[in-house]
């Protein structure tokens, strides 16, 4: 994995780190760049899915 400016990373959260506690591994955000396909990353290399995945004419699903 290449490191993503600051500015052009994806941002997202695990589905449910809202209603957690303030602090947790699951408030990290997504590290990737903004716009990518397959799984999410944060900084600890964990993974989950990207509920918004994007067809190859760029649409998302």
């Amino acid at each position: 994995m290449t490191a993503v400016p600051t500015n052009e990373r994806c941002g997202a959260r695990r589905p449910g780190w809202e209603s957690g506690p303030p602090v947790g591994i699951n408030r990290i955000p997504c590290v990737r760049e903004t716009e990518h396909d397959g799984d999410h990353w944060n900084a600890w290399m964990q993974r989950w899915p990207n509920r918004e995945l994007r067809t190859a004419t760029g649409v998302t699903a």
